[in-house]
């Protein structure tokens, strides 16, 4: 159909209001830009959301496949754009320190030196920020140590 003989369409294409121009949406007769079921992007959002409250296991099992698989993606965006170190080892299923495993499905951290830029290991975050409370150093570890060792009686 012609924005010449659509009234309706030729008032929104000059309020700025249209972003696709060809034959308007099936279901709702709306003229935004298309999907690839044949419905306008706002009708597919509302058969989706539809779909997603009749469907909560489904859905609830497709949200967690995505949030791990879009986690490990912006990981390695991050230690792209920040210029991480390439790892030297392949990434174990437990922290390197404690050995415990990160809740809620979190893989482990690319531990590095800030200095050097050099990979360490791979470390659960309480271990990963633990270090990095510490200063990353040696000494200040050394010295937390022997303040547990007085405590305890060691």
């Amino acid at each position: 159909m012609d924005v010449k003989k659509d009234p309706v369409r030729a008032q929104a294409k000059v309020a700025g209001d249209i972003k696709y121009i060809g034959n308007p949406c099936s279901v709702c007769s709306g003229v935004h830009r298309y999907t690839k079921n044949g419905g306008c992007v706002r009708c597919n959002i509302k058969h989706t959301m539809a779909w997603a409250k009749r469907n909560p296991v489904k859905t609830d099992a497709i949200n967690a496949r995505t949030r791990v698989k879009n986690a490990e993606r912006r990981r390695m965006a991050v230690w792209v754009c920040n210029k991480m170190p390439t790892p030297t080892r392949v990434r174990p299923n437990s922290c390197e320190i404690c050995a415990g495993v990160n809740k809620n499905g979190k893989v482990l951290s690319l531990d590095h030196c800030h200095k050097s830029n050099i990979f360490r290991g791979w470390l659960c975050n309480k271990c990963n920020t633990g270090l990095g409370k510490l200063g990353d150093s040696v000494h200040s570890l050394e010295r937390a140590l022997a303040y547990l060792r007085l405590a305890y009686g060691n």
